[in-house]
Order: structure tokens, then C-alpha cells, then sequence
């Protein structure tokens, strides 16, 4: 049994997996940017209600950003 193998294969995974949600939550806050334009779009339309489905996809994608850009 090498540990010193182990140990490197236990942090190459963690860096993985790391990596993987870091990218995944940068596409998510993309993705809700998009919606946002979207539901502007819709609100600049009057079209409300489709705009509030659009502005609630993008919360649920991107809570944290949105709040922080509401908050400038």
C-alpha cells in the first residue's frame, strides 16, 4: 500500500471535482444573465408575465448574482 500514491489520487480527484463545480456555477450565472436580458426584454413589452417566469429561472440558476447586481 503506497500512501504517498493515495494521497496524490485523493488530491488530483479533489481538484477535479473542484475545477467541475467551479465551471458549472460560471455557466449557471450565464445562463441567468441571459434570462434577465430576456425578461427585460419581455418587460419592455409588457409582456409581465412571461417576463416573471423569465426573472424566476434566473434566481433560481443564480441567486447570489443577481442579488449583487440589484445591490450597485
Amino acid at each position: 500500500m503506497n500512501t504517498r500514491l493515495d494521497l496524490k489520487l485523493m488530491f488530483t480527484v479533489l481538484l477535479l471535482l473542484c475545477t467541475t463545480v467551479a465551471f458549472s456555477q460560471a455557466d449557471s450565472a450565464d445562463e441567468a444573465r441571459d434570462l434577465v436580458k430576456q425578461g427585460n426584454d419581455m418587460y419592455k413589452r409588457k409582456k409581465f408575465e412571461q417576463a416573471t417566469v423569465l426573472f424566476k429561472k434566473a434566481i433560481q440558476l443564480d441567486d447570489s448574482g443577481l442579488r449583487m447586481h440589484q445591490e450597485k
